[in-house]
């Protein structure tokens, strides 16, 4: 069964909140772990690589690396909410532009196939950090169910952190729920069938405005060496608000969610 409006929108909204808490993060000069938290809500932090050009006697390139909280863990009522915001450092832009795919490294789940290069690194970078928190939030709990929701590059990690969830815990009673808005295609085919295996049918979700181009990204088959697929089940969402810039910011989303049915 689909989310209710009225969920999608408190989703969209908890992501929402994420963007804004890494403006404040970025604001104060981008202090560690141990310097920013969230009342309530343990963060999670994820580490991207860029290629950049070394200036000097002799020009040499290396990987310049970026932490930063890119998700949290919310109860949100009876919900617990895993939550992923999108692109929003030169780092993280960097890894959304490394289409070839590869196997994704997660030695205690069954094999996923191949996954973006990009994506997969960011994920395995901040997968401890979400298993440790889940591990501790699950003894102690008392919500009835779990949302794995993101946007944009979020949207990708929300989709690997599903999967990686959904195989690895004994989630039943939780009722797992994914949903994602304005995501990219994460994986092969190959992935989508591995998704499928690990995923109840109805369990994950794809808000798609129209004229948002990322959801299109990248594209099914990249110079015959890579190829890509959606998983879950989309919900479009048919209006236009102008450019591709307002179709797909998660403002976008809470305003076609908030237009009548």
């Amino acid at each position: 069964m689909p989310p209710t409006r009225l969920e999608a929108i408190n989703y969209a909204q908890t992501i929402a909140t994420l963007y804004s808490l890494f403006d404040t993060w970025r604001d104060l000069g981008k202090p560690g772990p141990a310097e920013f938290t969230f009342a309530g809500a343990p963060l999670i932090w994820g580490e991207s690589a860029r290629y950049e050009r070394r200036p000097g006697p002799r020009d040499r390139y290396h990987w310049i690396r970026e932490r930063a909280p890119i998700g949290y863990v919310i109860e949100a009522g009876s919900t617990l909410v895993i939550a992923f915001r999108g692109t929003a450092t030169e780092t993280e832009w960097a890894n959304d532009f490394r289409f070839p795919t590869r196997r994704l490294d997660l030695r205690d789940i069954v094999p996923f196939g191949s996954v973006h290069d990009g994506f997969a690194d960011l994920f395995e970078s901040l997968k401890r950090d979400l298993d440790d928190q889940l591990e501790r939030i699950l003894l102690t709990t008392a919500a009835r169910r779990i949302a794995v929701v993101g946007h944009s590059l979020g949207g990708a990690l929300a989709t690997l952190a599903f999967s990686s969830i959904s195989s690895r815990y004994d989630l039943a009673r939780f009722e797992p729920v994914g949903v994602v808005f304005g995501a990219p295609r994460v994986g092969s085919t190959s992935f989508a069938r591995a998704f499928q295996t690990v995923t109840a049918p109805g369990s994950f979700w794809r808000y798609e405005i129209a004229e948002d181009p990322v959801p299109k990204l990248p594209p099914k088959r990249i110079l015959s060496l890579w190829s890509y697929a959606h998983v879950g089940e989309a919900i479009r969402l048919d209006v236009d608000f102008g450019s591709d810039r307002e179709n797909h910011v998660i403002a976008g989303y809470l305003a076609a969610l908030a237009l009548p049915p």
